[in-house]
């Protein structure tokens, strides 16, 4: 087959089924977004495997087969990722953090970070827990030494806002305990 007749039986493909594979997608996952992700994947391979693919009746069960694959896939993936995030929570905090007295102040300042922008909880995370130096910074974030080093300054300086508003709010920790921008590593 010529690649135009590949193209427009992956057109007439799409267009007869693509309603049907989303209706089967949105009843298996939890929003939208992951059962247009589903489609759209399901649709990729239908078109890596156009020439497989059974002619009209046959058609709609190989596109389910293969968004179940898919959406199976999907599945491991989250749980995976879950699974590390988990990991990742119930670990104590890094060496450097030593500072830390129990598992609540940690917890607290899990709490603060997450309150920050995620751009900034990376910076904070690259150098705090990654121990990244200003000069690995700088490589990991693509920008100057001075861009680099106030954005770690802004970092720092609204999470020790957030740890103060976590001390007030919940006792559990002290701020005079944490360093205050401009100290520790940099």
């Amino acid at each position: 087959m010529k690649r135009y007749e590949l193209e427009q039986r992956f057109r007439r493909l799409f267009a007869d089924e693509y309603s049907y594979v989303l209706a089967y997608a949105l009843r298996r996952t939890i929003n939208s977004a992951d059962a247009q992700d589903i489609v759209a994947e399901t649709f990729m391979v239908a078109w890596r495997r156009i020439r497989e693919a059974p002619a009209d009746a046959e058609a709609r069960p190989w596109l389910y087969a293969i968004a179940a694959r898919t959406l199976a896939n999907q599945r491991r993936g989250r749980r995976r990722i879950h699974a590390l995030r988990e990991r990742l929570r119930a670990r104590e905090p890094p060496a450097s953090e030593g500072a830390l007295a129990s598992r609540d102040e940690w917890a607290a300042v899990l709490a603060a970070l997450a309150r920050l922008a995620e751009r900034e909880q990376e910076v904070v995370r690259l150098v705090a827990w990654e121990g990244l130096s200003n000069r690995e910074l700088v490589a990991v974030l693509g920008c100057s030494e001075n861009a680099a080093a106030t954005r770690l300054h802004r970092a720092r300086r609204k999470l020790t806002a957030e740890l103060a508003k976590e001390a007030s709010a919940s006792g559990h920790i002290e701020a005079e305990r944490h360093p205050r921008h401009g100290e520790g590593t940099s």
